[in-house]
């Protein structure tokens, strides 16, 4: 059983190590930006469907880059769904520059996601002269220097994709399903990061290389945008890179319930496209058996009244926890870190209290993991903002286009 226990703290420990790499690597990291006489014909990409919670912010942010010549096309789900007016009114308040344009989706493909037929329609819709494509989520408040930020690796030939990463940050600390999707996403962000697997969230390309590949014919079969990016990057012969002066903070709420979902979702995104996920599957499975085992041991240990075990025990659970909200410390003060690098406001210390309630959530996010793992590897449907998709291995089939419908009252300011 001690040797148990010994595997316990070795494995969370090696969690927190990978955690000290990633703060290592978003500490020493540089950022170039795209140089001044080189920001021209650049446009941002924006799908919306519903009203994300901070969607004004999103779009004035958008509205005042600091960057040359660029435009924004937005691409609304349908001319009735309740963003559509919202941008409208905006758009007139505060588009002086004349750069937003917003489209209804005219063909919604039974091939594929909505948003990937709204970058389809965006992506046909762009002039020849279009030099830079950035692409973003609705959900994503940028920075005044997002866009340079961007696109200055693409200066690189070596470069094919640029993009960033997102961090969770709960709004309220005493939202257990805000709090819940932070601490898996923690976990998930170092790899992301460090295997640099694309989020198109925060992405860009060039537009010739847009043009020639097959990117936008993978989109036509795809369920998420990003999944196929890995294929364009090496198809184009160039790299990934992730920079992180992008990793973008979300705010937003969310309940346990959209959490868990959430979760699901992003780890069937991870089957379909990943050829990691196996090793995901199998970090699942290796942490709830960790997480069972030790609370398993000091269960046992307490009733064979066996002390000296029950302090081992005791220990390694103690010792488990606090390195996990090390770990979860560390990549969080990365993100922090990241931030100050771009001038803007650090995040908040954690207080103690918080820290102790990341700890206890620390068992039930292992479940949750697996839980998805399970999930996402028996997915045949999927639901994503209200629309049923039929999982069909790498490809997909829209069940039944549904337009979109307003949340209730009591769910606004929650993540969509």
């Amino acid at each position: 059983m001690s040797v148990f226990l010994w595997a316990v703290v070795i494995g969370v420990l090696i969690n927190a190590a990978f955690a000290a790499i990633f703060w290592y690597r978003i500490s020493a990291s540089k950022c170039e930006s795209l140089p001044e006489d080189q920001q021209n014909a650049a446009t941002v990409i924006l799908s919306v469907r519903g009203i994300d919670p901070r969607l004004e912010p999103a779009v004035a942010a958008l509205l005042k880059q600091n960057f040359g010549k660029y435009s924004v096309l937005v691409v609304v789900d349908s001319r009735t769904d309740p963003a559509w007016a919202r941008l409208q009114e905006i758009k007139a308040r505060l588009d002086f520059e004349g750069r937003m344009k917003i489209v209804p989706l005219e063909h919604p493909r039974a091939t594929c996601s909505l948003k990937c037929s709204a970058l389809i329609q965006a992506t046909e819709m762009l002039p020849s002269s279009t030099r830079w494509v950035a692409f973003v989520d609705a959900d994503v408040v940028t920075h005044e220097n997002w866009l340079a930020d961007l696109l200055g690796p693409l200066t690189d030939a070596r470069v094919a994709v640029v993009t960033g990463s997102q961090w969770y940050e709960p709004p309220n600390p005493i939202s257990n399903g805000a709090l819940l999707r932070s601490i898996w996403n923690a976990g998930a962000l170092v790899p992301t990061v460090l295997l640099k697997h694309p989020w198109a969230g925060t992405m860009a390309v060039r537009y010739e290389d847009l043009v020639i590949s097959s990117l936008i014919d993978d989109w036509r079969t795809s369920i998420v945008d990003d999944g196929p990016v890995a294929k364009f990057a090496d198809q184009m012969g160039g790299k990934i890179v992730v920079n992180p002066a992008l990793l973008m903070v979300n705010r937003d709420d969310c309940s346990w319930p959209h959490a868990m979902q959430w979760i699901a979702r992003m780890l069937t995104w991870s089957k379909i496209y990943e050829p990691t996920f196996p090793l995901t599957v199998l970090h699942a499975l290796i942490s709830v058996l960790l997480a069972v085992g030790i609370d398993f041991c000091l269960i046992w240990a307490i009733l064979t009244m066996d002390f000296t075990m029950i302090l081992a025990a005791a220990g390694a659970l103690v010792t488990a926890a606090g390195l996990s909200v090390l770990g979860y410390a560390l990549v969080r003060n990365a993100v922090s870190t990241s931030l100050q690098k771009r001038n803007l406001q650090a995040l908040s210390p954690l207080p103690i209290d918080v820290m102790g309630k990341i700890a206890l959530l620390m068992g039930p996010v292992q479940l949750c993991y697996l839980a998805g793992c399970v999930k996402a590897i028996s997915a045949r449907i999927v639901k994503w903002r209200g629309v049923e998709y039929r999982i069909l291995g790498k490809k997909v089939s829209m069940i039944e286009y549904l337009p979109w419908t307003p949340e209730e009252p009591s769910k606004r300011g929650r993540s969509i």
